[in-house]
């Protein structure tokens, strides 16, 4: 299953909008890329962009640091979002990566374009059951709370490798193209315990500042990167993982369980 869904998800996540089949075109190229292989020491923006999505009203705000809310007012109700990156299931875009991250590119002869990287990833720990409605874990009235979900008591941190691709410029004669990377972060299953029961995803990318020139007849490699610049790191979840414990209740609750939250971090990187 989980292989299914990294799959699924990164054909997606490597296009942009109206750039279908570019995902592939990019983990297939044979043209030349940027060398980005080694350790890399990540420094992060200290603030999180949070943008809040409800039935198609959007909300924006940023906190600095790791901690504080959103306030905002929904349909005339005052609404407060908080944001607490200590939460075990609140994974905030700066605790994907680590301060120091590898990137490999294992076939970089053939296709240079696909990148590898190990990730934290969260996770249930022990079995994973159905709620039980009489302990308040579910409700079998509210959509929101479904007891048909299975949940779990507890998450981990592990670690996992993970996918990306890096731009191809194609056939141009430019001698020194913009190339950029996107990675494919995670899919995790956030926070199944108070049935946070959607999937969180993240991804990051950035624009390669690199040494040496393009040329796609070169048999050795040309181009060198030493800079990752103007980073983003975004980390999507549901509602039901911020607001289950708030007293919101009626048609209010239903909209806020049913929220999405985009968490997005700039960070750079230099190569050691």
């Amino acid at each position: 299953m989980a292989t299914v869904m990294v799959a699924f998800l990164s054909a997606f996540v490597f296009m942009g909008p109206g750039q279908c089949g570019l995902g592939l075109q990019r983990w297939f190229s044979t043209n030349p890329a940027p060398d980005v292989q080694g350790d890399w020491d990540v420094t992060y923006d200290d603030r999180i962009d949070v943008e809040i999505d409800i039935g198609g009203s959007v909300y924006s705000g940023s906190i600095t640091g790791e901690s504080g809310s959103i306030s905002f007012t929904h349909d005339g109700n005052p609404v407060d979002l908080p944001l607490d990156c200590s939460r075990a299931w609140v994974v905030c875009p700066s605790e994907v990566f680590a301060p120091t991250v590898t990137l490999e590119q294992r076939r970089f002869q053939d296709l240079p374009h696909q990148v590898h990287m190990s990730v934290n990833s969260t996770e249930c720990a022990g079995t994973p059951h159905l709620p039980d409605e009489s302990a308040g874990e579910c409700d079998s009235s509210d959509e929101n709370r479904p007891c048909d979900v299975e949940i779990c008591d507890s998450v981990v941190t592990t670690t996992k490798t993970t996918i990306g691709t890096i731009s191809d410029p194609g056939e141009t004669t430019e001698r020194h193209p913009d190339f950029d990377i996107n990675l494919l972060l995670g899919g995790d299953f956030a926070m199944p315990t108070a049935n946070c029961v959607l999937t969180s995803w993240s991804i990051a990318q950035a624009d390669i500042l690199y040494t040496g020139s393009y040329d796609v007849e070169a048999t050795e490699p040309e181009m060198i990167a030493h800079t990752l610049t103007n980073g983003e790191i975004i980390t999507e979840y549901g509602g039901a993982c911020f607001w289950f414990e708030e007293d919101y209740t009626g048609d209010l609750r239903a909209a806020l369980l049913g929220a999405t939250i985009t968490l997005t971090t700039g960070f750079t990187a230099e190569v050691q």
